[in-house]
Parts: C-alpha cells; structure tokens; sequence
C-alpha cells in the first residue's frame, strides 16, 4: 500500500509543483483536530485554518496557500482513502509541493464553551518558527481577527516582500462531486418453470474531480475516476437423474443451478489541465470548465459455476481482461447574480445528480 501512496502522490504532487513557480510562495497549512473530527473543535480548527489562508490571500497575493482539507480533498476518492496512513503524511506533502512555510492550527476546549485557538508557522527550510499567535475564543469573529492577527505578525518576513505578476485573474478550486451505487433485484421463473433465476445488477459511479486555478499557470485538474459493473445471475432448479423406464424407481434429484458472475470496472487516477473561462459582466458572472477526455484502464471478467445436474459440476472462468476506455465528463456552466467584486463563491447540482462547488478569488493583476 506504500506503494500506491508514492504512486498517488506523484499525480498531486505535479500539479501542486506548479504552483510554486516563478516567484510565488507557497504555503502548506495543517490543523489538529482535522476536519469532521474533534466535535466543535474540530469545526473550528476548520473555520480558522480557512480564515489563515483567506488573511494570507488578502495580505500576500503572491502567496499560494494551501489547506489540509485541500489535500484530503484530493484523497477523499473512495478507492484511494485507506492511503493517508498517518498524520505525519501530510508533513510530508506539505514538503513534496515545496512548501517555503508551514503553519499549523490548533483549537483546544478549555471549558465553559471557550476554546483555546493558536498558530505557528515555521520556515521549512531552516526548521524555525517565525511566526505564532494564541488566544482564547468562543469562535465566530474571534476566529478571523486572531486569524488576521496573526497575518499580520509575518510583515517582517521575507514573504511580505515577495513580487509577482499573477497571470491569471482568478485563483482557486473548482470541485466536482459525483458518488451513486445503485441496485437491482429480479426473479424470475425458468423457462420449464422448475425453478427460478435471481438476477442482481450493481453499478457504482464515482467522480471526484478538483481543479485549482494557480497565479499562474493553466489550471491544473486532479481526476479521481471510477466506474463500476457487477452482475450476478443464480439459478435454482433440480432435476431427477433416476433411469427411466425402470418401474418403481425412486427419483434422483440433482442440482442443476448456476452461479454466473461478471464484473466490470474502469478507473483513472490521472493529473490533466482544465480550460477554464471566467466572465463577468452586467451584474453576473459565468464559470465554464472544459475537461478533457480521460483515458482510463478497464478492467472484465467472468465467472461461471455449474451444478452440473445429472452430469458433473464445471468452472468456466475467463479474465480479468485488461483493456483501455474513455472518460468524457461533462460539467454545466455557472451563470448567477455576481455578488462579491472579488469573491466567486457557490455551489450547484447538475441533471446528473453530481455536486459542483466553487470558490474562486480576484488576483491584483499588477503592471
């Protein structure tokens, strides 16, 4: 399973490598508790790392920040969950992207409803803290002005410093979420009507893709793909292997079922670039996303038992076949209100019954 972890990371890794180009900083920011763990705390380490990373954007435009939440997002995918084998793995991404800083969040309860909140930020590459902030907090607006506080204490840094020309006017995440497993049952009798046949049909489908629009840069797109077939058919039926003609004969029943099996399964894990278009005119804004065809690998096979009746039992197995196949994935295009200058902020459904999110920031587009 290493393996694979080394495999998967080396899809994140490229595109996040990107990001820290020319003269962009990048900054990997981590919390404890994490996200959906901790009970409140852990909710409010969330909105605090966030508020961070929202203070790093407004103050450092050259700054390219990035959440821990951001990384599982990219590990959520079902088939590729059990990778994150421990806490110090985030560490280690946070280094694989380049990051120059790291800052780590922190929310303890310490009673009556009050939390104790605290930053630290460290220099990766001399392994010093630069930069640390604590208060006590009841969340809400503490939250945001510990989290500027603490922005703000990093103005001696040679981050402060840093100038870039974004080419891009808008940064951020573009995600789309699409996870279904349906299934289905039929019986039905068999031809002689001497037993039945119990048909039961599984699919699953799972798309878990996110993009992330960099200062510079084409948008990078992670693709988390997985499409699933399992068929499965049984027949119960007997028969009577007695000799015929032989008076008084006792019957003989045998089995003459079966139990057929196909499975189907086509996946791709893959790092691709994105054309993303951002309008905004007359009071709205649009959101286009153009995927591209994503080849994946695919995988078939059979398996076929026989009871054999009056004969004798049989096996007849066949795969699993390797094969390649398409991903064409399809996103809506974004149309609303536009109401934040410089904050691009929604979430929608598609026909389809998948979730597009997104979160996207004006950049300064400095001459």
């Amino acid at each position: 399973m290493k393996t694979m972890f080394i495999l998967f990371c080396s899809f994140l890794i490229a595109p996040m490598g990107a990001l820290s180009q020319s003269s962009t900083v990048t900054v990997f920011i981590s919390q404890e508790p994490k996200a959906g763990q901790g009970g409140e705390a852990g909710s409010i380490a969330d909105s605090f790392a966030g508020a961070v990373q929202n203070q790093l954007k407004i103050k450092y435009p050259c700054v390219q920040p990035i959440k821990e939440s951001d990384i599982h997002k990219m590990l959520e995918y079902e088939k590729f969950r059990e990778l994150l084998t421990g806490e110090n793995e985030l560490e280690k991404i946070g280094r694989a992207i380049n990051a120059k800083y790291l800052i780590n969040v922190t929310v303890t309860a310490s009673g009556r409803g009050q939390f104790y909140l605290s930053a630290m930020m460290m220099d990766d590459a001399k392994a010093k803290t630069v930069a640390r902030s604590g208060s006590f907090s009841s969340g809400g607006d503490a939250v945001k002005t510990l989290a500027k506080q603490f922005v703000d204490s990093m103005s001696a840094l040679p981050i402060s410093q840093t100038n870039c020309n974004p080419a891009n006017l808008w940064t951020g995440t573009i995600e789309y979420k699409r996870n279904r497993d349906d299934e289905k049952t039929e019986t039905r009798s068999t031809v002689d009507r001497s037993g039945t046949i119990t048909t039961t049909t599984k699919t699953g489908l799972h798309y878990n893709i996110l993009i992330r629009i960099g200062l510079k840069g084409k948008p990078q797109g992670i693709f988390a793909l997985l499409d699933t077939f399992l068929s499965k058919e049984i027949g119960e039926k007997r028969i009577d292997c007695s000799r015929q003609g032989i008076a008084r004969r006792e019957p003989e029943w045998k089995s003459a079922g079966w139990n057929f099996v196909t499975e189907q399964m086509k996946y791709a894990v893959k790092n691709e670039s994105v054309g993303v278009s951002v309008a905004v005119e007359k009071g709205r804004y649009k959101i286009h996303a153009v995927l591209p065809a994503i080849v994946a690998a695919e995988q078939t096979s059979q398996n076929k038992h026989s009871d054999g009746g009056c004969g004798s039992p049989s096996d007849n197995d066949f795969g699993p076949v390797e094969s390649r196949g398409i991903f064409n994935i399809y996103l809506p295009t974004i149309d609303l209100p536009l109401k934040k200058t410089d904050e691009l902020q929604g979430s929608m459904q598609d026909s389809s019954g998948g979730t597009l999110t997104w979160n996207l920031t004006r950049t300064p587009m400095r001459n």
